[in-house]
């Protein structure tokens, strides 16, 4: 009675936390709105889009493996605003942490410690807690894991495994992240292989996880682009995506903060510790966690594939943590456990549950679209980071010059980064482009177009018309404006 007490106690604390990490207010800079803005414009036109949409300054086609979940999201969106949509965000992280707490509880192994490790390994994967495309592949990955955990066991069926197809069908067309699902099966694959060779044991179940895994790779030609989504794939390490930060190393200028990093090795050290400490481990356990971490260590994006592929391997790998503390500490234990996860979430506790951050640059994207009642051909020059917003405001009317879908050559986001930094080269760029109105959502001394902010505030040929503290808008004062 007292161990479903505290089952249920702390699975109703974590959940709370999850909510409270999840339910994070819009603001321009989340890419769910440009997201969104796509599959606006896949229900109006019923199509999928093969080429960039919504920009003047540079085209590409483009392969959007993300259109379903973009689809969805508009839906979402019409059907309920922008809280129906953080209430979807937090449903599904809330689904990935149940998942994984009844993995660690399916045979009542649960840790005394077991409250504070996964409100630790929670706050570890929050940063990605957001209404992106990312979300189905976050859940996808856990939901993967957990039924190869439990094709391990001797009731299950390996039939089942089947399953895995369809599921791969449907994640190729929500995202992209579908790669990394294949990944995870091939390093399973290995392992299992490996290990059951080592030990001389019967290769029929990995025989049977290779058959799936061949199902999934060829079950990924479902979508609408075919192959060439194969070849989309390829691009990741190419040059567009060496110069976005979320790609880049945590090592790599601007490196993540390091009450960021340490957390993270610190819970994958833990699942290692729990992993060693199983006489009947898995080799591909260990395999999840070797990738998760180099994945972790190539991109700091990959930060809550390291949290929670942590959590999945000390869950399936409960025995040690179990028994890890001496009988007379055990009583004091789950108390300090469950302490330490309501700290936790008072401290995740947003500020406010208004679904819209106060920073959203809402008055920005009024002044633009009043200009261009008056200049319909108005040609506007936007930061980097606010486009998802003025994508979902503006449709294209008027289009940006560049947004964060990065559905574009690598030279038009090169171009940029050197415009807003203000030097001869980029100022030199940015008077050719002959644009009538650069918007900005906010941004301080420290932001990266601050340099850029400061040459118009300073230039008589422009003029600041809208300053708010959801960001600012200048004019060219030209004499066809005059």
């Amino acid at each position: 009675m007292k161990k479903r007490l505290f089952y249920h106690f702390n699975w109703m604390l974590l959940m709370l936390i999850t909510a409270a990490f999840s339910w994070r207010p819009l603001n321009g800079g989340v890419d769910f709105w440009a997201h969104a803005a796509i599959g606006r414009w896949i229900a109006e036109h019923h199509q999928i889009p093969h080429q960039t949409l919504f920009l003047w300054g540079g085209h590409s086609s483009w392969v959007a493996h993300s259109w379903l979940s973009q689809l969805f999201y508009y839906e979402l969106m019409h059907i309920g605003g922008a809280a129906f949509v953080l209430l979807f965000c937090v449903l599904m992280n809330c689904a990935m942490v149940s998942l994984i707490w009844w993995l660690w509880n399916r045979h009542h192994n649960l840790s005394f410690a077991a409250p504070a490790i996964f409100a630790f390994g929670i706050w570890c994967a929050q940063a990605r807690f957001n209404p992106r495309p990312e979300l189905f592949s976050a859940f996808l990955e856990v939901l993967l894991l957990v039924i190869l955990v439990l094709a391990e066991q001797k009731y299950f069926r390996r039939r089942n495994l089947l399953w895995l197809i369809p599921l791969f069908i449907l994640w190729t067309n929500l995202h992209g992240g579908v790669a990394m699902g294949i990944a995870l099966l091939l390093v399973t694959l290995i392992a299992e292989t490996a290990q059951r060779l080592y030990q001389k044991e019967s290769l029929r179940p990995a025989l049977a996880i290779g058959a799936v895994f061949i199902g999934c790779v060829v079950a990924m030609i479902i979508n609408p682009f075919g192959w060439h989504y194969y070849v989309a794939l390829t691009q990741v390490n190419g040059a567009m995506f060496a110069l976005i930060d979320e790609w880049k190393s945590p090592f790599i200028t601007p490196m993540l903060s390091p009450d960021i990093i340490a957390p993270l090795f610190i819970l994958a050290a833990v699942a290692l510790f729990s992993w060693q400490g199983n006489a009947q481990r898995k080799w591909s356990h260990l395999g999840w966690l070797l990738l998760a971490l180099f994945m972790f260590i190539d991109a700091r994006r990959n930060l809550e594939l390291l949290a929670l592929v942590s959590l999945i391997v000390i869950a399936a790998n409960p025995q040690l943590l179990k028994n890890a503390f001496r009988p007379n500490l055990q009583r004091w234990i789950p108390a300090l456990a469950s302490a330490y996860a309501v700290i936790m979430l008072i401290a995740a506790m947003p500020k406010s549950f208004n679904p819209l951050a106060p920073t959203l640059p809402r008055g920005v994207a009024d002044v633009v679209l009043q200009e261009q009642q008056t200049q319909p051909n108005l040609r506007i020059f936007n930061d980097y980071l606010n486009s998802s917003y003025f994508q979902w405001r503006f449709a294209g009317k008027p289009p940006l010059y560049i947004d964060l879908l990065n559905a574009y050559p690598a030279e038009l986001l090169q171009k940029y980064f050197s415009m807003i930094h203000a030097d001869a080269m980029g100022l030199k760029i940015f008077q050719e482009l002959q644009v009538d109105l650069v918007a900005f959502g906010p941004y301080t001394k420290i932001s990266r177009q601050y340099p850029l902010a400061q040459y118009l505030d300073n230039s008589k040929e422009w003029k600041r018309i809208y300053n708010g503290d959801d960001g600012s808008v200048w004019k060219l004062q030209n004499h066809k404006n005059q």
